[in-house]
């Protein structure tokens, strides 16, 4: 007779209490979390919950295609895992001081060839590498585009802090001349990764990195703003029933955040009107010959009749050249050569 041995389920494996993800994008090995920051964790992990909608828009917008971005993936590291984890020689690195709200340090990341498909989708053509480094052109193009991000994600935390939350500029890694374990602040960081992908275009990771200091101010500014309003003891009443009303002064008009207002700048520009002169060509004269200029009178120019006409645009800024055309009875240009969309950005800041 044999025996029948009960069959045993696999016991369950833990829930965590955050979405962390076992590692980042960046590492050679999987890293473990280094531990949950409790309260100060779900506040920032609720703001990156709540972003990729968000940033599909501004994305979007500065690729001028159809973005989508993932939910995030988001965990808290050592010093030592994230210094281990990422590699200077591989990624992006930009990163920036909170000034105003709240401190602390912030990061966004991404890999080079992610970088790459970024730039040539803002300048529309193919990005040349030297020895696997980008050029500072393509640098300066997704410095602009990093800053339009982050830009967004302190609008969130400025809604969270009760007041405008920013940071100076952003400035880019040098990994020449900087050593990242000095950058990387001290102690745990909030991390969050998002997959970010346009259709045949781009499919890359976004890393996000905020020092302790940041995080804890704002979830002390959340735990203030949602604390309860002390009633006021029955003596204190009594005396405000009997005290005559006095009128309260109008509050002055709010002002609009900063945050608000670097994150609404790229729809602004967009639709702004600025006008375009055409330059045919230029000469000095002395102020005696042009008082003496009458009808008739021929002012030779600086160009020969088949030089390309210059596209002016801030008084001295050459966007492009080209050939005149009548078009409709109207004079015309046929733009035969025009700037990077990086150096007419640039040029219009």
């Amino acid at each position: 007779m044999t025996e029948t041995v009960p069959k045993t389920e696999p016991e369950a494996e833990p829930e965590t209490a955050t979405d962390t993800a076992q590692g980042l994008p960046f590492e050679t090995a999987p890293l473990t979390p280094a531990g949950d920051l409790g309260a100060e964790f779900n506040v920032v992990a609720g703001v990156f919950k709540k972003l990729p909608d968000s940033l599909k828009e501004t994305i979007g917008q500065l690729l001028d295609a159809e973005a989508d971005v993932s939910e995030p993936r988001m965990g808290s590291f050592s010093k030592d895992d994230l210094v281990a984890a990422i590699d200077p020689t591989q990624v992006c690195i930009t990163h920036a001081t909170f000034t105003k709200g709240i401190g602390g340090e912030s990061f966004l990341i991404a890999k080079n060839d992610t970088v790459k498909a970024f730039v040539e989708i803002i300048l529309g053509a193919p990005v040349e590498t030297e020895g696997g480094d980008l050029s500072a052109e393509s640098l300066d193009a997704f410095r602009e585009l990093a800053s339009q991000i982050c830009g967004k994600v302190n609008l969130s935390f400025s809604e969270i802090a009760g007041g405008t939350v920013s940071t100076g500029a952003l400035a880019l890694f040098d990994k020449e001349s900087q050593d990242l374990a000095e950058l990387v602040p001290q102690g745990k960081s909030f991390c969050a990764e998002l997959k970010v992908s346009a259709p045949d275009k781009l499919d890359g990771d976004i890393l996000f990195i905020y020092s302790t200091d940041c995080v804890e101010q704002l979830a002390a500014a959340e735990k203030a703003a949602s604390a309860p309003i002390d009633e006021a003891a029955p003596e204190e009443a009594s005396e405000a029933q009997s005290a005559p009303e006095v009128p309260l002064a109008k509050a002055p008009p709010a002002r609009p955040e900063v945050g608000a207002e670097a994150n609404e700048r790229l729809k602004v520009i967009m639709n702004m009107e600025i006008p375009i002169h055409v330059r045919f060509g230029e000469t000095q004269m002395l102020i005696k010959d042009i008082l003496q200029l009458g009808t008739g009178s021929i002012i030779e120019l600086n160009k020969a009749v088949d030089t390309p006409v210059d596209l002016v645009v801030n008084e001295d800024l050459v966007i492009a050249r080209g050939e005149v055309v009548v078009v409709e009875s109207n004079f015309a240009v046929r733009i035969t050569e025009v700037k990077s969309k990086a150096y007419r950005i640039k040029g219009l800041g």
